[in-house]
């Protein structure tokens, strides 16, 4: 039996195909009226467009719309519901109620330019029981300095309170690469002490550091992108403040190669240059990580993660400036309780995975320069609905290069929940999909092979050749859909 008989044969068929043979008998003309032309090209047209209008509102009922499409406008459907959702942190404006005693205090620093050593700078700031010690408040800015600046770093810093004692207890210390300061306990529910740290760096002449640290476990972090500095790897850390990294600007950017991000409970929001490694950990704070090419030079991808505990996740490129360039990165989006939005650049291996929240991934191909680059892509979610897509290789990038949708290998996983897969038309190969106690949505028009096991409770199909590329999409329990050849 083929599989077209073997669709139609059963009950639970999701689509049945259909002929109609329309027999024209010539030879029986109608003596006693007879059509103009212009009558009959009229009937023809008319024809044509009821044929038209019926098979536009077939698909529209029986074929699911892309949620997406692949131009420069490709997250345009999500911006009022996700993009607009994950809103950059808002600036907090500090004030005790009452302030009666300030005190400020301005420091220099050089980076020396041998090359010998390692060049680093430190900002630490230690909290006992920052869990309890809720009386602390204040920010870190890093920013670009004044053009008349006379030192590489200059750091100022601010206390103020509710009492001097308070704000006396906020004690510091710095030598030549590094400042830091301790905030004890305090015994009185009164006690409020704020504080400003406001970190600039000289543009000219343009200096390098190997390691640009900042830790905190209260206060604020933000750092503007604009200085013209190098800096090889930039760490920063707030366990309970929010933190925000600015990497947008295209006039005199900041030259990034590694960063680190984290924090425990607090916002972690940020464009980041997704230059050599990008690193995100928030434990249970929410993270929107927004990923930009270097503007001013070449820039080289090597991993992103963005990962959680159990908090939200938000992270996608900025597509419309995304240089259509191979890349041989590796991408990794995790949160074990939170809900996943990733919208990344694929590399050479894209995981995304959510224990119990809600998954959404969107994977962007771009050409690569070997018919064999490994292409990997991979999403999981144990208990939660799960919604992915594949877009089309970027087109520019596949000039002179090879299209990695015709050899890649994709996992598609969900214990209990549903799973909506779609592929784009330039994906060629065989499909292996699994539905247990649940219901398949598959359209078998754009295979060249398909093969239904009801029994099994799956489906295996193809386009092109066997040697192409493999996904295999599978539910343990729920529904699975399934569509190929979008653009």
């Amino acid at each position: 039996m083929t599989t077209s008989a073997k669709i139609n044969a059963e009950k639970d068929s999701l689509f049945v195909k259909t002929e109609t043979d329309h027999n024209i008998s010539k030879g029986h003309e109608n003596k006693l009226y007879s059509p103009s032309r212009l009558q009959i090209a009229w009937k023809v047209l008319w024809t044509a467009l009821v044929i038209f209008a019926v098979a536009l509102l077939f698909m529209k009922i029986h074929l699911p719309k892309p949620a997406i499409t692949t131009d420069s406008h490709v997250l345009d459907d999500w911006k009022a519901t996700k993009l607009h959702s994950f809103e950059r942190p808002k600036e907090h404006l500090y004030h005790c109620d009452s302030t009666v005693y300030s005190t400020s205090r301005q420091l220099y620093f050089n980076v020396t330019q041998d090359s010998s050593g390692t060049r680093w700078w430190l900002f630490n700031e230690m909290s006992p029981r920052p869990d309890i010690n809720k009386s602390l408040r204040g920010r870190i800015e890093v920013e670009r300095g004044d053009d008349l600046q006379t030192s590489d770093i200059e750091l100022n810093f601010t206390r103020r309170g509710s009492h001097r004692k308070f704000v006396e207890n906020v004690a510091y210390a710095w030598s030549d690469s590094s400042f830091g300061m301790l905030y004890g306990p305090q015994d009185s529910e009164d006690a409020c002490v704020e504080v400003d740290v406001i970190i600039r760096f000289r543009p000219s002449p343009a200096r390098t550091l190997d390691i640009f640290k900042i830790y905190s476990e209260l206060l604020d972090i933000r750092m503007d992108g604009r200085p013209t500095w190098e800096i090889k790897q930039l760490i920063m850390h707030t366990s309970h403040g929010t933190m925000e990294y600015d990497g947008v600007h295209r006039d005199d950017p900041l030259q990034l190669h590694n960063v680190t991000a984290s924090s425990v409970s607090g916002l972690i929001f940020g464009h980041f240059v997704a230059n050599a490694h990008v690193k995100v950990h928030n434990s249970r704070g929410r993270s929107g990580v927004i990923l930009v090419p270097n503007y001013s030079a070449p820039f080289n991808p090597e991993s992103i993660s963005v990962t959680s505990d159990s908090g939200e996740i938000h992270v996608e490129l900025v597509l419309p400036y995304w240089p259509p360039q191979p890349l041989s990165h590796t991408t990794t989006v995790y949160s074990e309780s939170g809900d996943v939005f990733a919208a990344v650049p694929h590399g050479t291996v894209t995981n995304i995975t959510t224990g119990t929240g809600k998954l959404t991934a969107v994977v962007f191909p771009y050409g690569t320069d070997s018919q064999d680059a490994k292409s990997e892509i991979y999403t999981s979610s144990r208990s939660s609905s799960t919604w992915v897509r594949v877009a089309s290789s970027d087109p520019e990038s596949l000039e002179g290069r090879y299209d990695p949708l015709l050899r890649t290998r994709s996992v598609h996983k969900v214990g209990e929940g549903q799973l909506k897969l779609w592929y784009p038309h330039g994906w060629l190969g065989t499909l292996e999909g699994w539905y247990g106690n649940g219901s398949l949505a598959f359209n078998p028009i754009p295979w060249d092979d398909v093969r239904f096991h009801r029994d099994l409770n799956c489906v295996w199909a193809r386009r092109g050749w066997v040697e192409h590329s493999h996904a295999q999409a599978r539910v343990n329990k729920g529904d699975l859909s399934v569509e190929v050849g979008w653009n």
